[in-house]
């Protein structure tokens, strides 16, 4: 088991929330040393796990993931909870950042790709396909900025 540096052991999007996005830390603060990195953003529930996928498994590009939730590893990784050493090019799925998105305007020297999907569709996909504490820390975190 490896402590990131809030000295906890994060396994989870709830336990990053509390331990990771509730500090005044940056969720982007490593992206700097992953140069030309692709970043997979915009809104929820859009493609944006089947995109990263599709990125990350394509040669040139460096699969970094160690859980069973890329996106988590991602944010871990970016936010330095977890220590690696980079050595390539790689594609981080970054929608969790929603009242971060200040974020992205640090570091110019990526690609963001902005996934935007019917809000309709969204919606749908939002009630009946995510497990309930996703769209509270999604609302709660876009409310409360």
């Amino acid at each position: 088991m490896h402590l990131g540096k809030t000295g906890k052991d994060i396994k989870s999007w709830k336990s990053f929330s509390r331990d990771v996005r509730g500090t005044q830390e940056c969720l982007l603060g490593r992206l700097d040393e992953f140069p030309d990195s692709v970043l997979v953003t915009g809104c929820q529930r859009s493609g944006g796990t089947m995109l990263s996928h599709l990125i990350t498994n394509s040669a040139g590009m460096v699969n970094y993931w160690s859980g069973g939730d890329d996106e988590l590893d991602a944010a871990l990784l970016l936010s330095g909870q977890t220590p690696h050493e980079p050595r390539g090019r790689y594609c981080f799925q970054t929608t969790y950042l929603n009242e971060r998105l200040s974020e992205y305007f640090e570091h110019p020297a990526h690609y963001i790709i902005w996934l935007l999907r019917n809000p309709h569709s969204v919606v749908y996909s939002m009630v009946y396909n995510w497990k309930p504490f996703c769209p509270e820390r999604t609302f709660s975190a876009v409310w409360l900025c």
